[in-house]
C-alpha cells in the first residue's frame, strides 16, 4: 500500500524530528475541516504563516507579528510510565486555575490565534477542568488540538468531543504489539485504547463529518525499532496521519563544552534558529508562559517570558519579551541566545550529525 511522507521540519537548519505519514493528501484534508471554520483565505493565511515560521529570513521580515499556535498543559500529571518521558517524575502536581487559562485563551484569540493545542506535554483528561476548558477553547479557536494517551477518555467524551467540533486528537502509542506497549508505557492497554481511536473514526464517519482528524505517533527508540514498518501499515487508512518522532535524550539536556560546540558550528557557518518564538506560545501548569512546548520551555526561566498567575501585567511583560527573544534569533547570532536555546540546538544538531553518519 503506497503513501507519502512529510518532513515537517526547519529545512534551512535540517533540524528534522518529525516524519508525517499519509495516505493521502493531510493538508487538503485540514483545509476541508477548517475552510468551513475559517474561510479560504483566512485558512491560507493561517497554514502560511505557520509553514514560514521555519524559514529564518522570511521570520526576519516579521518578527513582530503574533503567534498563530498556542499550547496549554493544565497540569503535570500523566498516569503512565513512559520510558521516554520525564513527566511521571516530576514532584510537583500542579493544575492551572480556570480562570487564568481561559484568560490566556481570550487574550491569544484577541491577537488573532488560529490553533490551541491542549495537552501535548502531559496527559490532560487527569485535570479537573480539562472539559471546561477545551470547551472554552472551541468557542474561541477553529483549529483546536488535543493530545491524549487515550487511557482514561472514554468513548462518551469522544462523540462529545466530535459533536463539539473537535478539529483534530492525538493519540501517542509508540508501538504495534501490546508487549511492547507495556515495556515503553508501563501499562497493558493498547487494545483498548486502539478500540477507542476506531471509535473516533466510526462516530466521525456516521455523522458524516471531516473532522476531529486523527493521529497517531511513534516515537522511535530502541525497543521498538523492528516495529516501525508494522506500526505504519496496521495504521495507514485507518487514520489520517502517523507520525514519527526522534527520541530526546531527557537524561542529558544540557551539552557539555558548550562553547567548544559553538565555536565549532561557528566556523562550519551554521546559524541557529528555531521556529517556536515566531509561531508558539506555550502556557504551563503553574501559570508559567514560553516559547516552546519542550521541558526546556517547561523548565528553564532564561525562556520563560510571564506568568499569567502571578504577574498582574502578564499582558505586556510576554510581548515584550518574545519581541526580545525574536530579535536575538533574527540577528543570527549564537551569542545572544539564551543559554537554554543553545543548548537545546546544540543538541539537536549533534543528534542529527550522529543519525547521518
Amino acid at each position: 500500500m503506497g503513501y507519502s511522507i512529510v518532513v515537517a521540519s526547519n529545512t534551512k537548519s535540517k533540524l528534522a524530528h518529525l516524519t508525517k505519514i499519509c495516505e493521502e493528501d493531510y493538508e487538503k484534508k485540514l483545509q476541508n475541516v477548517l475552510e468551513r471554520r475559517m474561510g479560504a483565505e483566512e485558512f491560507k493565511k493561517y497554514r502560511n504563516e505557520y509553514m514560514s515560521s521555519y524559514d529564518p529570513e522570511l521570520q526576519i521580515s516579521r518578527k513582530f507579528l503574533p503567534v498563530n499556535t498556542i499550547t496549554l498543559n493544565l497540569s503535570d500529571k500523566c498516569n503512565f510510565k513512559c520510558k521516554m518521558c520525564d513527566v511521571p517524575s516530576l514532584s510537583q502536581k500542579q493544575n492551572i486555575e480556570t480562570k487564568s487559562a481561559e484568560e490566556y485563551l481570550e487574550f491569544a484569540s484577541e491577537i488573532g490565534v488560529k490553533c490551541c493545542i491542549i495537552g501535548s506535554g502531559s496527559e490532560v483528561t487527569l485535570s479537573h477542568n480539562w472539559k471546561e476548558i477545551v470547551a472554552k477553547s472551541l468557542e474561541l479557536f477553529p483549529d483546536v488540538v488535543l493530545f491524549t494517551n487515550g487511557s482514561i477518555i472514554s468513548l462518551k467524551d469522544i462523540e462529545w468531543l466530535s459533536d463539539l467540533g473537535l478539529a483534530r486528537i492525538f493519540f501517542s502509542l509508540d508501538s504495534a504489539y501490546k508487549e511492547t506497549f507495556e515495556i515503553i508505557r508501563g501499562y497493558n492497554l493498547l487494545e483498548q485504547i486502539e478500540k477507542k481511536i476506531h471509535h473516533v473514526v466510526s462516530y466521525r464517519e456516521s455523522k458524516n463529518r471531516p473532522s476531529p482528524l486523527v493521529r497517531v505517533s511513534f516515537v522511535k527508540q530502541e525497543v521498538n525499532s523492528s516495529e516501525q514498518e508494522v506500526f505504519i501499515q496496521k495504521w495507514l487508512g485507518k487514520v489520517d496521519s502517523i507520525e514519527l518522532q526522534d527520541l530526546i535524550d531527557l537524561d542529558n539536556m544540557f551539552v557539555d563544552n558548550i562553547d567548544n560546540e559553538i565555536d565549532y558550528l561557528k566556523e562550519k557557518n551554521v546559524k541557529p534558529w528555531c521556529h517556536y518564538p515566531f509561531a508558539y506560545s506555550c502556557l504551563w501548569s503553574n501559570g508559567a508562559v514560553s516559547p516552546c512546548c519542550t521541558p526546556y520551555g517547561r523548565d528553564m526561566l532564561d525562556i520563560t517570558y510571564t506568568n499569567v498567575q502571578s504577574i498582574r501585567d502578564w499582558k505586556s511583560q510576554l510581548e515584550s519579551n518574545q519581541k526580545i527573544l525574536r530579535q536575538k534569533f533574527t540577528s543570527q547570532d549564537w551569542d545572544q541566545l539564551p543559554s537554554t536555546c543553545k543548548h537545546c540546538l546544540v543538541k539537536q544538531i549533534k543528534n542529527r550529525l550522529h543519525q547521518e553518519d
